[in-house]
Formats: structure tokens, sequence, C-alpha cells
């Protein structure tokens, strides 16, 4: 089969093909070959192609995120994203500790403060949720959909919500003297409102271990490890999943330390932060270039 193709330019712009194709059948008679067959496809003119604004937007974004990382978070890795989001954190906290009231400049004291003034009942049960694991383990330390439910649960039930040391879905009593509200207005608005705000305090580690301590799982952190505790994960002998135990290492700087005797990167919420600025800067300006594009479509 022997074939050539014509390219041709409409005066709108728009462009179609046409290919000349030459068959040649030799087991047929000469009488019976057909000598040409024309066949033609346009492009139809409707269809969003690519241009070339699009490309350029395509890699100014590629640009602009590389710059954002290089100048605000560094040469990328997860330790500059963590020291990022850690700075970033620890700056937010002192200052919404003073505006409640906090009138010193220490993190520590900023921490204690939130601490005393948002308490979450969680925390009277945090040596059965692994104790420095349980802003992990337990629910009601998640900032996800499934911890805000967890925590007004908890208001409610007078339990707290998590997995256990094998990785198990439990639910645990709240001791007496949790801070649980008296009647439905106070439990919704302890469940919620004092409940982001001790997150808040979380945020940069507890008054104990600022910065290097243990945050808060991020919200992407947070709803994988709430779907890996479902049944489905678990390994044949019950035992917990090793997509939990993959995690907890991330969390805890076990995964990506380089010295066996030193903590290394925490995929925390810090850590998080620094990643979603570069990812959501790249994703803004491709979702700007098609909001414009679509708008222009549309007025044409």
């Amino acid at each position: 089969m022997e074939y050539s193709i014509l390219n041709y330019v409409m005066d709108d712009g728009y462009s179609y093909e046409t290919f000349l194709v030459n068959e040649v059948d030799r087991s047929l008679p000469a009488s019976s070959k057909p000598d040409e067959a024309l066949i033609q496809s346009e492009f139809d003119p409707k269809l969003n192609k690519a241009d070339r604004q699009d490309c350029l937007v395509a890699a100014a974004s590629g640009v602009i995120a590389s710059a954002i990382d290089i100048l605000w978070v560094g040469e990328f890795s997860l330790k500059k994203a963590q020291d990022w989001g850690q700075a970033e954190v620890e700056d937010f906290v002192l200052k919404y500790a003073k505006s409640k009231g906090y009138t010193g400049d220490s993190l520590k004291g900023a921490i204690r403060k939130l601490e005393e003034l948002y308490p979450l009942p969680a925390d009277a049960v945090k040596e059965h949720f692994g104790a420095g694991q349980h802003h992990l383990w337990d629910f009601t330390h998640h900032p996800s959909l499934l911890g805000l439910a967890s925590s007004i649960l908890s208001q409610f039930c007078g339990k707290c919500f998590g997995v256990n040391k094998n990785g198990v879905f439990e639910v645990v009593d709240l001791p007496l003297g949790a801070k649980i509200g008296s009647d439905f207005v106070e439990c919704v608005f302890n469940g919620t409102i004092v409940w982001v705000q001790h997150l808040i305090s979380d945020m940069a580690g507890s008054s104990g271990s600022l910065g290097a301590g243990t945050g808060i799982p991020g919200p992407v952190m947070s709803i994988i490890y709430e779907i890996a505790a479902l049944p489905i994960f678990k390994s044949e002998d019950g035992s917990k999943a090793t997509i939990q135990t993959e995690i907890s290492r991330l969390f805890n700087g076990v995964y990506f330390r380089e010295d066996p005797k030193k903590r290394g990167v925490q995929f925390d919420l810090r850590a998080e932060m620094g990643i979603a600025l570069i990812v959501v800067s790249a994703a803004a300006c491709l979702s700007l270039r098609a909001a414009l594009n679509h708008s222009a479509w549309a007025l044409q």
C-alpha cells in the first residue's frame, strides 16, 4: 500500500489532512484493480486543542513552583519542607497564643497556655493509645472529617476512638474529670471550636517537646491511616497492617533518618505544609489557565 499526506490550512486557521491512498492488490486481475482511494479526515474545529499559551503556562507553572521551592523552601527535600513548615507553624502558634492573652515570647509557654485554655478529653487516655504515638493512633487528634466526628462523639458518648498497639480499632471510656460538655450546645462547642484550637496547640509539638517533638499528622496522612485501620487491610494473622507500620515510621521520623541514633524527617503536618506549598502553586497556575481557556472558548 502506498499513500501520501497532504496538509491544508483553511482561512479560519484550522487544518485538515488529506490521505491519498494507492492500493494495489496483485492477486486480482488487472481489470478489477482499483486505481485510487481517497480518504479525507477533517479535524473538528470545536476541539479544545493545546496551543502555544497552554504550553507556556505549563512551563511557567513549573518555573514558579521551582522558584518557590528554591526561594522559600530551599533545595527540595523533605527536610527542607519540614523546616519551612515548622517555622511557619511555630510563628502561627505563638501569634495565636498572644491573641488569646499570652504575654510571653516563649513557644513552650504559648503551647502550655493553649493547652490549658483548650483541653481535649482524649489526652486523659493517651497512655492507652501509645502515649507519644497518641496524636497518630487517637483519631480525635486527626485534622480530618473523621477526627472532627470522633471529637464530637467523644463529647456525647464519653468515649475516645482510635487504634491500639495492634492497629485494631478500639473505643475507650474517658475517665471522670475529662472535659465533657454539660448540655447539647456545650458538647458541640467543645467538639468543634475547642477541638480546633487544641489541635493548634499540638501543631508545633507538646509543651515538653518543642519543634522536634511529635506534632499532629497532616490531613493526607490522617486519612490514609484511618483507611488503613479497616479490617480489610489487616495481615492474615490479625496483626497490624503493613501500611500502618510504615505510616508510623514516617510520622516518627524513623523512615527517612540517616543516622540510626537521631530522629529523621517527621512526615507530619509541618512537612505536608512545605510540600503543599509547591504543589498548590503549580496546580493554581494550571487551573487558572484552564479557566481562562474555557472562558475564551465560551465567548467565541
